[in-house]
């Protein structure tokens, strides 16, 4: 707001911050959002209106990511590579957002999404709590390279099919 009372002098210096702060806000904004406040030529309503537009949305972001780190599950055919890093990117997504996601929930959550061939596995992490992700990555690598091999017949396996070719 343009504070009232002021000389010429200081009036023109005070629009003249005033348009060059409107400008770098807009810079920053990209295209479809700079258009959005295209009419806004007051500074401070400017970052008033902006900062009440994306505060919302960034609620609306930490709850959907923590959503989705809760609800997180491996895909039929996914390798256990791109399963981690997929929880690792959603994990860091939601310490992005503010939301503080601990070694062992990401584990917790990684471990409860296992499903499919990997249903086994999952029971047994479920009662190793004191395992890392990367120790829990290292797990899956292994049991599916056991379903890889030509014959899996292993003792103490999880997996107990045999391919025959």
């Amino acid at each position: 707001m343009k504070p009232e009372g002021l000389s010429e002098k200081d009036a023109l210096e005070w629009e003249q911050k005033n348009s060059d702060a409107v400008a770098y806000i807009k810079l920053s904004l990209s295209d479809e959002q700079a258009l959005q406040f295209a009419a806004e030529n007051n500074a401070k309503i400017l970052w008033d209106k902006i900062k009440s537009t994306f505060t919302g949305q960034t609620e609306d972001h930490k709850i959907d990511a923590s959503n989705e780190l809760k609800n997180l599950q491996i895909n039929s055919n996914e390798l256990a590579n791109d399963y981690i890093a997929r929880a690792r990117g959603i994990a860091t997504m939601c310490h992005s957002l503010g939301l503080d996601v601990s070694p062992q929930e990401l584990v917790y959550y990684t471990v409860h999404g296992l499903k499919g061939k990997f249903a086994k596995v999952r029971d047994i992490l479920k009662t190793e709590r004191d395992k890392s992700i990367d120790e829990v990555l290292e797990i899956l690598r292994e049991e599916e390279t056991s379903f890889n091999s030509p014959s899996s017949t292993r003792a103490e396996g999880t997996s107990t099919d045999v391919f025959l070719f």
